[in-house]
């Protein structure tokens, strides 16, 4: 069903997309399939590593959503700065590695 309607809206699959939205809905198998896929693009091509950081952070698989989340950082990925607003990352504000990240970044308090 997801498939269908990214396919219908985007004309394409947005693997990135879909892997969340499938993480959010308890669809683990799908979301790791797709995430699977993400990173062996990034092994050919450039890949914003923040896009595989929140469908682990979806999956609550921390560990790997900060793995790539530090990536992203090191990267200075565009989307970075919305890691302080966006909703998609609450599962991970409470854990200090999140709070160093945003240290990092030098983010007002």
């Amino acid at each position: 069903m997801f498939k269908e309607a990214f396919t219908l809206l985007n004309d394409r699959e947005d693997p990135a997309s879909l892997g969340y939205v499938y993480a959010k809905s308890g669809e683990r198998r799908e979301a790791l399939k797709l995430v699977a896929v993400l990173e062996e693009q990034s092994k050919q091509k450039y890949v914003r590593q923040e896009y595989i950081a929140r469908i682990y952070a979806a999956l609550g698989d921390l560990d790997q959503a900060f793995r790539w989340l530090e990536r992203a950082h090191e990267a200075h990925s565009v989307n970075m700065p919305y890691l302080k607003v966006s909703p998609e990352w609450n599962t991970l504000r409470p854990d200090a590695r999140f709070q160093s990240i945003l240290a990092r970044m030098k983010f007002p308090k």
